[in-house]
C-alpha cells in the first residue's frame, strides 16, 4: 500500500524536430500537440531571432522530471 508516482519519459528528440525551422509565435501551437508536458518555456539567442533553428544539433531541450 501506498502512492505511486508515474513519470513519462518524455522524447525530446520528437519534440526538437517538430519545433524545427518554425516561429517564435509557433511555440505554443507544437506544444499543445504534447499534453503530457506541464510547462515550457522558448528561450531564442540573440533576441531579435525569430526563428526555431532549422537542424537538431542546435536546438537544447532540458527536461526537469518531477523528484
Amino acid at each position: 500500500s501506498g502512492n505511486a508516482k508515474i513519470v513519462w519519459k518524455f522524447d525530446d528528440t520528437d519534440f526538437a524536430g517538430a519545433l524545427l525551422g518554425k516561429s517564435k509565435n509557433d511555440f505554443d501551437e507544437v506544444l499543445s500537440q504534447y499534453p503530457h508536458v506541464d510547462s515550457a518555456e522558448l528561450s531564442l539567442s540573440p533576441v531579435w531571432v525569430r526563428t526555431i533553428p532549422n537542424k537538431l544539433k542546435d536546438i537544447k531541450v532540458v527536461v526537469n522530471y518531477p523528484k
